[in-house]
Formats: structure tokens, sequence, C-alpha cells
């Protein structure tokens, strides 16, 4: 089953699709700024209200397809923009698709020599994350997450007088792995739709130990679309936005402005 939440009862359909580790509730800010559209955020497959899933790209699409929303706009963030782009090759007809900094894991791009060590590194941070995450949440850590990120209340279940956080292993090892294996460069290929992908020109405070990687990644998405631009300037479209990968928090009325422009124009 599939949790989902409208915003809005007239205007062009508009479907959200959330980040890892998120819900629809991460689009409450950014649909205030959105007026005059009629918008559908769910909690993907593990997540929020949403029943669990064994989390496969085809598979979690062929569950959001329940839904029935006709042919709507998509507009995804991080996982959720990977979701939206796949969204947009198996539906040819979808009038646009808009990916919020969805880009997978850093890979090897211009400016980056030696990537294996900051990869490994990297990956051996997630991995410890992903191990917190699994084990029950102590009360103050509970306390001090919803308190600092509200929408991750919905993502709290309890269980013999403890409290975890979804999504829950295996799923979470899944994303994590189905992440890492995304590369940029083939996931637009094939894609036929209009499309719009935004890419953050900024990092968050966790990722600049990891500066000179994501800073090379940055830099390799971009090239990678703008190439496909020059090639066919009616097909994927690439903006630069002045904010991190939290852009949906940092300038929710930045983005809407942006998915605004974009759904009107096509």
């Amino acid at each position: 089953m599939i949790a989902s939440y409208e915003y809005g009862e007239a205007g062009p359909r508009v479907f959200l699709l959330h980040g890892g580790g998120g819900n629809a509730d991460q689009w409450q800010e950014f649909a205030k700024h959105l007026d005059g559209f009629r918008l559908t955020a769910v909690d993907l497959p593990g997540h929020g209200g949403s029943s669990d899933s064994s989390w496969r790209w085809d598979e979690v699409l062929d569950e959001l397809e329940t839904l029935d929303l006709g042919n709507p706009f998509v507009v995804g963030h991080s996982l959720g923009g990977m979701l939206a782009v796949r969204w947009g090759k198996r539906h040819p007809e979808c009038p646009g698709l808009v990916n919020l900094d969805g880009n997978g894991w850093p890979s090897t791009y211009p400016g980056l020599e030696d990537v294996e060590p900051a990869r490994e590194k990297l990956n051996e941070v997630f991995k410890a994350q992903a191990d917190a995450m699994a084990a029950p949440l102590a009360p103050e850590v509970e306390e001090m997450l919803v308190t600092q990120q509200p929408y991750l209340r919905r993502n709290l279940v309890r269980r013999n007088g403890q409290t975890f956080l979804r999504p829950e292993c295996p799923a979470l090892d899944v994303i994590r792995e189905m992440i890492a294996a995304e590369r940029t460069t083939d996931l637009y290929d094939g894609l036929s739709c209009p499309a719009l992908a935004v890419v953050a020109t900024r990092l968050f405070p966790a990722q600049e130990p990891f500066a000179d990687l994501f800073r090379a990644q940055q830099r390799g998405v971009v090239e990678n679309l703008r190439g496909r631009e020059e090639r066919d300037p009616g097909g994927c479209r690439v903006v630069e936005f002045d904010g991190s990968h939290g852009m949906l928090f940092e300038d929710p009325a930045g983005v809407a402005a942006l998915v605004r422009e974009f759904v009107t124009a096509h």
C-alpha cells in the first residue's frame, strides 16, 4: 500500500517523490509556494505510512502506478529524483519531470584522479549511519531527531517497547546498494520526455570532509547534462541551484519557482 497526500484541488497534476529516509511531509513548505497546482505527495515504500517493499526500481514504479494518477508531471528529490527519471523512461508520454539533485553515488568525474580512498571512507560513514539507524533509538536520540527534523516523526515505529526508524533493513541496505550503483551518465539514457535536472552547487556540512569528491561529482554531473542539452535542446535541461542537497528545506520557494516555470512551459 502506498500512502498519498493531496495539496490543492485544481490545476496541473504534479506527482511528488521524496528522498531516501524521508516521507511526504518533506514537501509541506514547498507546497505552500505552488498554489494553482494539484499536488500528490507519497510516502515511498518502507517510509512513513506506506507498506514495506523489496525495493527494486521497477517494483517501486509498479507500486506507484497503482495510485492511478493519469499522466502527471513528476518531481522527485534525491532518491525520488532518480525514480522520477525512471518514471519518465517508462512513460514517454509524461508531460515532464524534474529531478532535484538525484545524482547517485560520487564516482570518477573530471578533476578527481584518486577517488577510491575517499569513496571507501565515505562508504564506511554511510555504513555506520545505516547500522545506527537499524538499532533501537535511545529516547534522547529520538527527541533530537524529531526536534531537528519534525517530518521524521512519521518514520518512527514502535515494537516491544522500543522505537525504530524507517526505512528498516533489509530495505535500507538495498536502497543504499541501488544508489551506489547509480551513474548520472547512464540515468538519462533513453529518456524522451521533457526534463529539468536541478544540481546543487553547495555542500552539506556533513559533506565538507569529502568536499573534493562531491565537488568533482557536481562538476561531472553538470558537464554530462550540459552535453546532453546541447545535443538535444528540447530534452533534458540542467540548472545549477544555489543551495545544497537539502534545497527543499533551505529554499522551498526557490525550488517551487523552478518547478512552476517548468510545468507552465510544458
